[in-house]
């Protein structure tokens, strides 16, 4: 992924909303990472063959699911619940065109949220000014100030 802009987040859930509902398509996916055994993602529409979530590790699960209009609410429904997308998912991807678009790592760190191409400037500053996003960093200004960019 080429990073476009990477972002400081305020309003954690609102973010992720904004950005299904931006990325949404037959051509998108998402991906979760962390403690997902609360999860039920078997009423998502389209889903894999299996649709199983997958164990990468002792703490750790995965799950990829395709992110289309209609999967948004029943995604959320199971994410959004007790904090678990802030404290109990650690990574989260959403690719569009075989692309991604979002990634956030870190439980939402601020120097871990980046997003490529086709999320327009216009589409975040409006999430800026409702308040959702603190700070918007073009990847030239992010990497002039976090050190471990350059080595």
């Amino acid at each position: 992924m080429q990073q476009k802009f990477w972002i400081n987040v305020r309003e954690k859930p609102a973010f992720l909303v904004a950005m299904m509902r931006e990325l949404a398509g037959s051509d998108s996916q998402i991906m979760f990472e962390g403690n997902l055994s609360k999860c039920n993602f078997s009423n998502i529409e389209q889903l894999p063959i299996t649709g199983e979530i997958h164990v990468c590790d002792s703490a750790s699960e995965n799950i990829v699911l395709p992110l289309t209009k209609n999967n948004i609410k029943p995604i959320l429904k199971q994410v959004l619940p007790e904090g678990r997308v802030v404290h109990k998912i650690n990574h989260i991807q959403i690719q569009k065109r075989n692309e991604i678009q979002l990634m956030v790592g870190d439980n939402f760190h601020n120097e871990c949220i980046s997003v490529g191409s086709m999320v327009s400037l216009e589409f975040l500053s409006i999430l800026k000014k409702n308040g959702i996003i603190r700070k918007i960093q073009t990847d030239t200004e992010a990497k002039a100030k976090y050190l471990w960019f350059n080595t």
